[in-house]
């Protein structure tokens, strides 16, 4: 040591206290370790314990420390389970081993038995005496433990499931109108878009309708809001009724619809405009008399054709709506259908 440099010695010394202040955290970690542990001799005498042994050995908390020491801890248990463990320390410790999970009785203060899990490992000291290292858990605990920890994961999985809920929710809000539960302009988008890429995949059609009811606006005056609430509320369950397999039908805002719908043709969607027309014209004398109503629809078909970029879906509804709008020009209650490529760039 004497050839040592004074940075060599200060720096084992700092080393040396970091070593002890180690041992002493782990000590007191051992000691206040929510479970009872110990080291005993081959013969069952308690060499140390924990505070946690103690107290469960009936001493009081100021007096738990080093109370055990020297008891043989064979004497707190059954007879059968004092035999079983007299079995297990009597086995030659060539080597190291180790015993988990055995349950054993131990008698409690009172003179009661009760169910311990007992865990082990045989070890061989400095001088080669062999030790036994004991952890002793008390089973009607570990029960509660359990019991709670099973607790604990039911309540986060219903906490996951209210989670996923409010998410849906929050997401269906995001996506769906209000008003009539269609869906709206963004959903819209999403799903049209979707069709879009199927429709360059499979190389059929696919169309979308822009709609609006005329005369909404003087019946909405006219009547009340209310009454404007519930006729938008039916009209969009007559689209619906009337949409085919696969299609989607939007509220896009005020008294304007919105359909998009797979793979169609020129025909079925002239077919299916009629049929929203027919529905638009129906009497709804119950909520607004007689005064009349009716639809102006404008419909646009692309057909894929061969390394043809599909549109963007914003864009093929903004030409639905100028299609929409075309009809209202040309006198309402009526449709205008068109392809995607008579149109794109024209408007």
């Amino acid at each position: 040591m004497s050839g040592d440099t004074i940075e060599t010695q200060i720096s084992a010394g700092a080393r040396s206290a970091q070593d002890r202040t180690s041992e002493a955290a782990q000590a007191e970690l051992l000691r206040r370790a929510p479970v009872g542990l110990m080291t005993i001799d081959l013969q069952g005498k308690v060499i140390a314990h924990n505070d946690m042994l103690a107290l469960w050995r009936g001493w009081a908390p100021d007096e738990a420390p080093g109370a055990l020491i020297g008891e043989n801890a064979l004497g707190w248990l059954s007879a059968e389970s004092r035999e079983r463990c007299v079995a297990l320390l009597s086995t030659p410790a060539l080597s190291e081993q180790q015993f988990r999970e055995i349950v054993i009785d131990g008698k409690t203060m009172s003179g009661d038995l009760a169910p311990i899990i007992l865990n082990a490992d045989l070890v061989a000291d400095e001088s080669g005496q062999m030790l036994v290292h004991v952890a002793l858990i008390d089973a009607t605990e570990r029960g509660r433990f359990e019991r709670e920890l099973i607790e604990a994961r039911r309540s986060a999985d219903r906490a996951n499931d209210q989670l996923h809920d409010l998410q849906e929710r929050l997401r269906h809000q995001a996506l769906h109108d209000p008003l009539t539960g269609l869906a709206n302009q963004a959903l819209l988008e999403e799903q049209l878009g979707r069709m879009l890429l199927a429709a360059t995949r499979s190389e059929k059609p696919c169309a979308v309708i822009y709609l609006d009811l005329d005369g909404f606006r003087s019946i909405n005056q006219e009547c009340g809001h209310a009454v404007g609430d519930e006729l938008l509320r039916i009209f969009g369950r007559r689209i619906q009724s009337v949409c085919p397999d696969g299609g989607i039908v939007s509220r896009l805002g005020g008294d304007e619809f919105g359909l998009a719908l797979g793979p169609t043709d020129d025909s079925e969607l002239r077919a299916l405009t009629e049929r929203i027309l027919e529905q638009a014209r129906l009497p709804l004398r119950e909520l607004i008399g007689d005064r009349p109503l009716s639809a102006s629809i404008g419909a646009v078909l692309w057909a894929p054709r061969p390394g043809e970029g599909a549109p963007l879906a914003r864009d093929f509804i903004a030409a639905a709506d100028q299609a929409m709008y075309a009809a209202k020009r040309s006198g309402k209650n009526r449709a205008t259908q068109c392809m995607w490529s008579d149109i794109v760039g024209k408007w």
